[in-house]
């Protein structure tokens, strides 16, 4: 196993069991639709046919619900007799795309529903890569990036895609607050966190401050909450409970490799920010957000 897939595969095992622990993979497809819609509604369509371009889009599940947004938009604007909707897929891992592949045969019934002619585009690479195999044309008129900026440098790709938009397109990223729980929780034990395959977790501020740094057009959006159980990570004979203290600390085998003073500072934060909800189960609720920036 290469040394990037030895560090990946650890996270990827805390991921899951958060997702599992929690009500984030609802809450976040309910939430990029409602983004979708709103942002479809506001730019300009121009092409005959709709491109999207979606950076680091895992197993499809949060672009089918984008793809949905968009093409209800479309259709019921007139402007266009059957939205023709062209989605390309960035996506480093030939496994998830494999998954997404496998969840358009047949499309979903909400995207049947809408009518529209969907039609995609594969491309197992890094943004990076896509960049610079890619023509030096304007060619979307809506770019999204799901929780992938934590994953690269946000600037620079920003920028890269920004130069991608069509006039009168948007592109948007799903973020956390600023004053949410993740950011806190970094903040809490700041040189002592490692990120693990993230490279920085950016907030919404980052984002807009990179907006305004390159005088571009943005808005910054609602925000959606979500709730975690993390009750297990009260119990120190809990092997699922470590698990999931890895991840909300982002720092690998926490419990036996933090010093006492860092150990107990996470599980202060964690004991303030969490309620005991009717069945004596410790709930938290991060929170997401999106900004959009307009070409």
């Amino acid at each position: 196993m290469n040394t990037l897939a030895a560090k990946e595969e650890p996270y990827v095992k805390r991921w899951n069991l958060f997702l599992k622990k929690s009500g984030y993979t609802k809450a976040m497809t309910d939430f990029v639709e409602e983004i979708a819609t709103h942002v479809s509604k506001k730019i300009a369509v121009g092409n005959p046919v709709f491109r999207v371009l979606g950076v680091g889009s895992g197993k499809g599940k949060t672009d089918l619900r984008i793809l949905t947004g968009i093409s209800n938009v479309l259709g019921q604007s007139h402007q266009m007799n059957k939205p023709s909707i062209h989605s390309v897929i960035v996506e480093p891992s030939q496994e998830m795309i494999s998954e997404f592949k496998a969840a358009t045969t047949p499309l979903p019934q909400s995207l049947v529903k809408s009518s529209a002619d969907v039609t995609f585009e594969w491309c197992a690479m890094t943004l990076e890569k896509f960049i610079e195999s890619f023509p030096k044309v304007e060619s979307f008129n809506i770019i999204h990036f799901v929780a992938s900026l934590y994953y690269m440098d946000a600037e620079l790709s920003l920028r890269s895609c920004y130069q991608k938009l069509c006039p009168g397109g948007a592109m948007f990223c799903t973020v956390v607050p600023e004053e949410s729980f993740f950011p806190q929780i970094s903040k809490k034990l700041h040189t002592k966190v490692d990120l693990g395959s993230a490279q920085k977790l950016y907030s919404e501020e980052d984002v807009v401050d990179i907006a305004a740094r390159n005088n571009w057009r943005y808005e910054k959006l609602w925000k959606a909450q979500y709730i975690a159980d993390i009750t297990s990570c009260f119990d120190e004979s809990s092997k699922e409970g470590g698990i999931l203290l890895d991840f909300l600390t982002h720092q690998g085998e926490f419990r036996t490799t933090a010093d006492k003073i860092s150990y107990q500072e996470a599980m202060d934060f964690l004991g303030a920010e969490s309620a005991t909800d009717g069945n004596g189960r410790k709930i938290i609720r991060p929170e997401m957000t999106a900004v959009v920036i307009y070409k």
